[in-house]
């Protein structure tokens, strides 16, 4: 191990990538072993990725943002969902990397977590979203209702939850796609309270989503959870 990989392994966690699978388009399943469990992980939370380590002195890329697609504490095993749309460094990093290679990660970490007061929830977004809100729908406990909206310009984009038998609605859509799932919206009968809606993906799309749900349909502001995962003019938040 060189100079600059053990500075790394003592600032992160660390954990061996066991399996890669390309399972959708722009997809890459990654399956970790970690070294050691989450402390305190909640479901919808986040892990900071090195991503860096063939150019560790450019800081703009050495850290992506991944949300955990499924952790089994029994195992030691946590998935991610890498999607590489972005064509960036997170991109390359999880093109690049192969099995039995580490992984220097820290967290988890995030407040885009499961509240577990509600009768209904509600959960929308793009593809860079849909394995943590596979993650936040596997929580709904039996007797409380779920329904999810994903959209991509390209059906070839879509994947099925690995760990369980949970489904959402796909939906191609190419433009306006804010319009588009308000749309799907407006043709179902949403309870104004008891629900909460997770909404997660590109900025924009989550402030037009918060924005309907709070100023058009008045909702309360804590029923509406909503993450920016990225940001067309931003790094690091794929």
């Amino acid at each position: 191990m060189g100079m600059v990989e053990t500075l790394i392994s003592k600032a992160f966690q660390t954990a061996l990538l066991m399996h890669k699978q390309k399972i959708a388009s722009h997809t890459y399943h990654l399956k970790l072993k970690l070294a050691s469990g989450f402390a305190n992980y909640l479901p919808g939370q986040q892990l900071r990725v090195f991503v860096g380590l063939d150019n560790p002195l450019n800081v703009n890329d050495l850290l992506r943002t991944y949300s955990v697609w499924h952790y089994n504490p029994a195992t030691l095993e946590a998935d991610l969902a890498v999607c590489t749309f972005s064509k960036g460094k997170g991109a390359a990093w999880a093109e690049k990397i192969q099995t039995g290679e580490t992984v220097y990660f820290s967290g988890p970490k995030g407040r885009f977590v499961f509240d577990r007061s509600a009768a209904a929830y509600l959960f929308l977004g793009d593809i860079s979203a849909l394995a943590p809100l596979y993650e936040l729908a596997r929580q709904v406990e039996p007797g409380q209702s779920f329904r999810g909206f994903v959209y991509s310009a390209d059906e070839s984009d879509f994947f099925m939850d690995g760990f369980s038998g949970n489904q959402f609605k796909f939906i191609k859509a190419v433009d306006y796609q804010s319009c588009t799932i308000i749309q799907e919206l407006n043709g179902l009968q949403l309870p104004a309270t008891n629900t909460i809606t997770y909404i997660a993906g590109e900025a924009a799309f989550c402030k037009d989503l918060h924005d309907y749900f709070h100023k058009t349909l008045c909702w309360d502001a804590r029923q509406i959870k909503a993450k920016p995962f990225w940001h067309s003019n931003k790094k690091g938040l794929e």
